[in-house]
């Protein structure tokens, strides 16, 4: 009975394990249960045209994709530190963080990181002089590179519309 008790204590170990241990990256499977644990309703940073159901897959990570399949991550883990960036730092104007800042139209602004990872650093109407770290991400890849473009870009594209008043 007791060797019994032994043996199923270590399965449940093995098992608690290999769940923490497991890594999302896009493309996999998202987890079994997920889906029923609802983040948001929607969710649009995938690309300014595309609308993502969001998951939570942890108190801090969410997931959201089709089909089964994940598409987007979302780390707001408060101590994480991924290329010397946390959530809550600001990104000061001329730093080497700031010279790598991505536009996404419609959608924000970013800083390409490590691994596929990027920084979140405000959304469409943020004024270069209010950029924090808000949370970091993980995308499939836009199909239409004409929504993203570096920052400098961006401006230059900007000055360039004739909005009418």
């Amino acid at each position: 009975m007791l060797n019994r008790i032994i043996f199923l204590f270590c399965i449940f170990i093995s098992f608690c394990s290999c769940r923490a241990e497991q890594s999302l990256d896009i493309g996999d499977s998202i987890p079994y249960g997920v889906q029923n644990q609802i983040n948001e309703k929607c969710y649009t940073l995938l690309n300014s045209a595309t609308i993502l159901p969001l998951y939570y897959y942890s108190k801090y990570i969410s997931i959201g994709g089709t089909d089964g399949i994940i598409e987007f991550i979302k780390d707001e883990t408060p101590d994480k530190v991924i290329s010397g960036m946390k959530i809550g730092d600001k990104i000061i104007v001329g730093s080497d963080f700031f010279k790598k800042i991505y536009a996404e139209i419609g959608v924000g602004f970013y800083i390409p990181i490590e691994d596929g990872w990027n920084a979140f650093i405000g959304d469409a109407n943020t004024d270069e002089e209010n950029f924090v770290v808000m949370f970091f991400f993980k995308k499939k890849l836009c199909s239409a590179a004409s929504f993203l473009m570096n920052y400098e870009e961006y401006k230059i594209w900007l000055e360039k519309i004739n909005f009418n008043q």
